[in-house]
């Protein structure tokens, strides 16, 4: 039907056509390799290890400062030896948190004492200047004896 020279003058028309074909399909394949990429790295996680690890230590710090809590309550260990020694448990704590942590001591008492002492309820005991540290210590021993004194 078709004559020798139309069929001649297609087969650079279809050449083309797979060459074209070609290309879009390498493009397609190289775009599809780029998307894995970057999916792959968008995905990457932590490792378990680090995780688990940060979890233990933060479980250990609470520990500690239950313990510390306790002993504070109990009589054990004053706050001002706390504030003066500042243990790494207790460093990020705030001192409204110390402070409420002694027996009789409520969130009044406590904001009273720290604005007396011009010291931020929520200021961390291990920001605290040498010279806060004493102040506090030394007022803390103050009222523990002036409570002492009333209790006789």
């Amino acid at each position: 039907m078709f004559s020798t020279a139309a069929r001649a003058g297609c087969a650079p028309a279809r050449a083309l056509i797979h060459i074209h074909n070609d290309i879009a399909r390498d493009q397609r394949a190289g775009q599809q390799e780029r998307d894995s990429l970057m999916t792959q790295t968008a995905t990457i996680e932590p490792a378990a290890p680090q995780r688990l690890q940060a979890l233990e230590r933060a479980n250990e710090v609470r520990l500690a400062r239950a313990e510390l809590k306790r002993r504070i309550a109990l009589g054990d260990v004053s706050a001002a030896e706390v504030i003066l020694a500042c243990p790494q448990e207790a460093s990020s704590w705030s001192m409204r948190e110390l402070l409420m942590s002694q027996r009789r001591w409520g969130s009044k008492r406590c904001r009273k004492f720290l604005e007396r002492n011009q010291i931020g309820e929520l200021k961390p005991v291990g920001q605290l200047t040498e010279r806060q540290k004493r102040v506090l210590a030394l007022e803390l021993d103050r009222s523990s004896t002036a409570e002492e004194l009333e209790t006789v």
